[in-house]
């Protein structure tokens, strides 16, 4: 089933044109780790720890994106639910980055990403053996 799912992912990767200076760069959806927004700039950090920055906005990302795995948990911040690690005040991203979570909305950023890690994680047995 993972092998299964493993390939089926490759095929169906998505990318994003992201404006970086006077060129594009096409990162794939999967590699994005969480986005924010920093004064002017927006910064996409990847999975392998490079960032890629932009003067675009961040809703405008987000609309190209268009998954239901990255949530916007803060103004500045969309993350990418597939490399949350924890939730404890903020979300506990794999690189060990604490990502903010707003006040106002909490309840209901909290209940979407159990949702999301209930549907794509808690079907399989091993993912709470340790």
């Amino acid at each position: 089933m993972k092998l299964l799912n493993m390939v089926l992912k490759t095929d169906m990767k998505r990318r994003v044109a992201i404006k970086n200076r006077r060129q594009y760069r096409y990162p794939y959806t999967d590699d994005i780790m969480y986005i924010d927004s920093d004064k002017h700039n927006v910064i996409l950090h990847l999975s392998d720890g490079s960032e890629i920055i932009t003067v675009d906005k961040l809703g405008e990302i987000e609309k190209r994106i268009n998954e239901k795995r990255f949530l916007r948990c803060h103004q500045s911040y969309l993350v990418n639910m597939d490399y949350i690690k924890d939730v404890e005040d903020d979300f506990v991203m794999e690189d060990g980055t604490l990502v903010p979570i707003r006040v106002r909305g909490r309840k209901e950023i909290l209940d979407m990403y159990y949702d999301y890690f209930v549907n794509h994680f808690g079907s399989s047995n091993d993912t709470f053996a340790e």
